[in-house]
């Protein structure tokens, strides 16, 4: 069982986890957490499990708003 919902779980890895170079998102499908990374280097930087949910990683490349 869960503390906290995947909603609040994927607020929280937000909160700690956008700042770091390389991690360009974070969101979520189901009861998994899905981080979107820059390049497969920065998957490192990316835990396996977030308070208790799987997570997967997605290389996007870098993205830019227009």
């Amino acid at each position: 069982m869960h503390m906290v919902t995947i909603a609040e779980a994927v607020s929280r890895a937000k909160a700690e986890y956008l700042n770091v170079p390389g991690i360009v998102g974070i969101g979520y499908v189901g009861n998994t957490i899905i981080f979107y990374v820059e390049t497969p280097a920065d998957a490192i930087r990316v835990p396996s499990m977030y308070m208790g949910y799987p997570v997967i990683i997605k290389v996007t490349g870098k993205i830019t708003f227009r």
